[in-house]
């Protein structure tokens, strides 16, 4: 189960004269998706306090995936994309654009959003906005995605192929029932043949899928 930290940035809220409501909702939505949420941290608009918090759970709590929501604006207090450039190693722009594509379908003012994401270490940060309607759109649309690009950062997949639209991972699916298997009382005999035809099937589906399509 993937490891989440959410941090809400809100001078308001800090101060205590604003009820937080994304973060209940981030909560709730991740955890909808499987994922644990292990840190939540309220914390003001401020630069080198958002940087060294991103810091601290990326490298010694080593949390998977930090969400933060709140300051992407143009406010002159909205520092987050400028925190979070601070201490990522690795752009992932796509997501910000995903999202800023997705949301631009329910109002245009989603285009002055500044949110960012990338990688530092292990662990992926992604800039949500700072309103409950927005952070529940984003997060439907990236979600189900941000899965496969944590197995891959944490090398849990490999080797995915992708075949025509569809993509399956023949390896790590093998990879990861041998895993289970091993931890169980089966023969290896058994166990062999069962993998190989779970790998067989798979080979074929992918196949049938390509046929259809021809």
């Amino acid at each position: 189960m993937k490891r989440v930290a959410i941090i809400i940035l809100s001078d308001e809220g800090f101060k205590g004269n604003r009820i937080d409501e994304c973060g209940p909702l981030i909560q709730e939505m991740v955890h909808a998706s499987g994922y644990r949420v292990l840190i939540k941290k309220l914390l003001p608009d401020d630069r080198s306090l958002l940087s060294k918090a991103l810091v601290e759970l990326a490298d010694l709590d080593k949390v998977d995936l930090i969400l933060t929501s709140g300051g992407t604006g143009f406010s002159k207090r909205d520092v987050t994309p400028e925190a979070t450039l601070d201490v990522v190693e690795r752009l992932t722009p796509g997501i910000p654009e995903a999202m800023r594509y997705y949301s631009m379908q329910f109002t245009k003012r989603a285009m002055l959003s500044r949110a960012v994401a990338g990688i530092r270490k292990s662990t992926l940060i992604v800039n949500l906005p700072g309103s409950p309607k927005a952070v529940r759109e984003c997060l439907e649309y990236i979600l189900p995605e941000l899965g496969h690009g944590l197995s891959i950062l944490l090398d849990e997949e490999q080797n995915c192929a992708r075949q025509d639209e569809g993509e399956l991972c023949i390896d790590s699916v093998v990879s990861n029932l041998n895993r289970e298997f091993n931890t169980s009382k089966f023969e290896d005999s058994l166990m062999e043949e069962m993998l190989s035809e779970i790998e067989r099937n798979i080979k074929d589906e992918i196949q049938r899928e390509m046929n259809r399509k021809i």
